[in-house]
């Protein structure tokens, strides 16, 4: 499979906001979570679950259209 340019910054953004070492994780007042770096993590994981859906749901209609394509052709 070739990886997209989105797959490969979404692997990004979860690799290193997974361990906290996004720039600006932390906002100006020094609590965990909140900061520009955090939010992004968070919009990453969102993205990457929307994807998978979507992944799942072309891999489903594909599924679908090959099987009525062998139904067809063997009738």
């Amino acid at each position: 499979m070739v990886r997209t340019d989105l797959e490969i910054l979404l692997d990004y953004m979860l690799d290193y906001g997974g361990t906290g070492s996004l720039p600006n994780m932390d906002p100006p007042d020094g609590d965990y979570e909140g900061g520009s770096g955090h939010h992004a993590y968070e919009a990453a994981l969102r993205l990457k679950e929307d994807m998978e859906v979507v992944r799942r749901m072309r891999d489903d209609a594909r599924a679908k259209c090959q099987a009525a394509h062998s139904e067809e052709v063997a009738t």
